[in-house]
């Protein structure tokens, strides 16, 4: 049964700039990062990757101030090339509170914007 979905559009460039500004900010996991650097278009990479766990965060209700909350959720591609999630032992812990057993996930890309859409399922 479906739990709940959610959709999050980014524009990239805006992303850029305050990505830029907020470098103490840490969203994104190394495996990410290396990710989205072998990308020619690594700006949309990492854009669409923070709409998804923005969307993440605002569907289980986690506040994106927490520290390191940004660290506890990967996006990686499948050997298929599926962008799928990959979480903490505390994030995981939030989903089966919430009766959550599978985020289902899909990221698109132009050049100014980026969308992603997960559907939380029980």
């Amino acid at each position: 049964m479906i739990r709940g979905i959610d959709i999050e559009i980014v524009d990239t460039h805006e992303f850029w700039a305050d990505y830029e500004k907020e470098s103490d900010r840490n969203f994104f996991t190394a495996a990410e990062i290396e990710y989205c650097q072998s990308k020619a278009n690594c700006r949309q990479n990492y854009a669409v990757r923070y709409a998804a766990k923005k969307a993440l965060f605002r569907s289980i209700n986690i506040r994106m101030t927490e520290p390191d909350i940004w660290q506890e959720v990967k996006i990686l591609n499948n050997e298929l090339g599926k962008p799928e999630f990959h979480f903490s032992e505390n994030i995981n812990s939030i989903l089966e509170s919430n009766n959550i057993r599978k985020v289902h996930l899909s990221l698109s890309h132009v050049e100014n914007a980026a969308i992603a859409m997960l559907v939380l399922e029980d």
